[in-house]
């Protein structure tokens, strides 16, 4: 079988000749765009001999004039963007690279975080380190923010989020068109549902979006939900 034969059997339930294997980790802040990410994407995939390639995606969601968002004033001004600029279009040209690279054996699926996790990353200033997740009764003054936002002005957080959400659509579609085989959406519930948001709030504020990124790649052959925590 061919690595994209390997996958496609498995994900029409058929026996593939083995397993198909793949992982992945964030490079270095100085492979995270351009060429030097096209590069180390094709490095990891040629040296571990990987079925198939999940690309990274650490270029920021467009801030435009917001910078941090701390005051329900800011987040009125989060609005419905066309997935294309700012370093979004940096992914977009990572992933046309890609595709140039690997031709068509290789399924590729790019990472597209949630609306909450893009939401979560605004409200701090930009940080491009990556450690370890905090899993487990840690305080993390991102999700203090956003808590106390919530109880500022729920429905602002909403309409932010569901502006966020419209734009990772966009998005998704737009990885699509630049070659990617399908989107890699990373979901994180427990950020969302807790005592002080309330337990209903990912079905309230964010399944919708994370729906309206899914519909939005529901063409292609090669989707992953990321369900951590």
């Amino acid at each position: 079988m061919t690595k994209r034969d390997r996958v496609q059997a498995v994900l029409k339930a058929r026996k593939p000749d083995y397993s198909p294997v793949s992982f992945w980790h964030h490079f270095p802040p100085e492979q995270a765009t351009g060429q030097a990410a096209v590069e180390a994407h094709v490095e990891h995939l040629e040296k571990f001999d990987l079925d198939f390639l999940k690309v990274m995606n650490d270029h920021e969601y467009p801030r435009g004039s917001i910078g941090v968002v701390q005051s329900v004033a800011d987040l009125r001004k989060i609005k419905a963007v066309s997935g294309d600029e700012g370093e979004l279009a940096g992914q977009l040209e990572v992933l046309r690279q890609l595709r140039k690279r690997l031709g068509n054996d290789i399924l590729t699926t790019t990472t597209v975080f949630n609306a909450w996790a893009v939401l979560r990353k605004l409200v701090a200033p930009l940080d491009r380190r990556h450690g370890p997740p905090k899993l487990k009764d840690a305080e993390d003054a991102r999700d203090q923010a956003i808590t106390r936002l919530l109880k500022e002005d729920r429905s602002a957080v909403k309409a932010a989020l569901e502006a966020i959400g419209a734009s990772l659509a966009a998005f998704a579609g737009a990885c699509l068109t630049a070659g990617a085989a399908g989107v890699f959406l990373s979901v994180r519930r427990e950020w969302v549902n807790t005592p002080e948001n309330g337990e209903g709030s990912y079905d309230e504020m964010v399944r919708s979006t994370d729906l309206q990124i899914l519909t939005a790649a529901a063409s292609a052959p090669f989707n992953l939900l990321h369900v951590c925590g």
